[in-house]
């Protein structure tokens, strides 16, 4: 078994664990491992990689017919997640009521196995790569599984009220990924919805765009969820605007609006095109941009969403300046000023102030430049020397 660490490693400890007084290699035929040897040098198997795997395989499957009924299925629960996980972890998600005690001895056991790796950053215990594939091989309900990691990432999970920095969403994305596992797509937009606002203040644009990227590529929606896809390309060409993509945006953007159209949502409709408008916008397309804010602006105010109305005419102004229609875009402006006020948001007041100050500012005129009196006086002395001369 030289060359294979991991097999070596894993042969050793089955070994120690079932014969701790005197293990020998020769005990490897009572555990049904006699052919491990023979695997291993047999040319039939191509490969030094396959006759390791083949080789773990062997072993693994022996030594985890020989774990305890709690040691098998605490295997089982903690194999879907991803990355280290504490004890805390594998008793939530471990099913028939076993105490911390008798979960601390299990994942001991587990251990000197090499079933698991003990690591102290964070403090708990992993799996190697190939050890966690072999467990899922073994589990009969994934979803079930799956199931029992929402439920403890749900438990540990901190309200969005209490959200400070980019790390304290994490355990809400763990809960999307386990989603995503399932294939609950729709479960996985409400999970994005809920953090989208908070990661976008932050800048997490990448991992943004990840998430909704995956999203929007795996999801086949029902006729049922047509909004809700909708909603979700547009979060995801508001992220790819905000990383500089608005090409992409566009396109993500019409897609939502279509379907926003066939289903008859107005809402989703106007802000599809108010999303459109920004983003030609910043490609220069100042006509079609003012053309897009336009009809947002007539959609919010038929369907009487005041702050969509807001938006549409601060968006708009935006436009109309770009194209120095400066009287047009104070107009705007001060229509969005309006109505911010009635609504008493007073940041996106202050916002309009600015713009409708920065507009309003006229060039400063010409000074008029003050003559030098030498200079005076060397134009009258050349005056008085061509008169003398003449």
């Amino acid at each position: 078994m030289q060359g294979h660490p991991l097999l070596l490693r894993l042969v050793a400890d089955l070994l120690q664990e079932e014969y701790p007084e005197a293990p020998h290699l020769e005990q490897l035929q009572a555990l049904g491992l006699a052919d491990l040897g023979q695997l291993l040098t047999n040319p039939l198997v191509v490969g030094v990689h396959r006759k390791e795997e083949a080789g773990m395989v062997l072993v693994l499957d022996a030594s985890y017919q020989r774990l305890s009924p709690l040691q098998k299925e605490i295997l089982q629960a903690v194999a879907v997640l991803r990355g280290a996980f504490s004890e805390q972890a594998a008793q939530v998600c471990t099913q028939g009521g076993a105490d911390a005690g008798e979960i601390r001895q299990a994942l001991r056991g587990l251990t000197r196995r090499s079933f698991l790796q003990r690591v102290t950053q964070p403090v708990g215990y992993r799996f190697q790569a190939v050890v966690q594939e072999y467990v899922r091989l073994q589990i009969n309900n994934l979803a079930k599984r799956h199931g029992q990691a929402i439920d403890y990432y749900r438990s540990i999970a901190l309200p969005s009220s209490d959200w400070k920095e980019i790390e304290d969403t994490r355990y809400l994305l763990e809960i999307a990924h386990h989603q995503f596992e399932c294939q609950h797509y729709g479960a996985v937009n409400e999970m994005l919805a809920v953090c989208d606002r908070f990661l976008n203040l932050r800048g997490a644009y990448s991992l943004l765009f990840e998430w909704n990227q995956r999203l929007i590529e795996s999801w086949q929606p029902q006729d049922s969820e047509g909004e809700d896809y909708s909603w979700a390309l547009n979060r995801l060409g508001n992220v790819a605007d905000s990383l500089g993509q608005a090409r992409e945006a566009i396109e993500y953007y019409k897609q939502s609006l279509q379907i926003f159209r066939e289903i008859g949502d107005r809402k989703g409709e106007a802000n599809s095109l108010g999303s459109l408008g920004n983003a030609v916008n910043s490609l220069g397309q100042y006509p079609e941009a003012i053309a897009y804010h336009e009809q947002a602006l007539q959609i919010f105010r038929e369907i009487g969403d005041q702050r969509g109305v807001a938006n549409a005419y601060f968006n708009l102004g935006n436009t109309l300046a770009k194209v120095d229609r400066v009287p047009d875009a104070q107009a705007a402006y001060r229509n969005a000023r309006q109505l911010y006020a009635d609504m008493e948001l007073e940041a996106r007041v202050q916002d309009c102030d600015n713009t409708i100050q920065r507009l309003s500012a006229a060039p400063e005129p010409p000074r008029p430049q003050t003559q030098n009196p030498f200079v005076r006086l060397w134009q009258w002395f050349k005056k008085l020397v061509r008169a003398v001369l003449s």
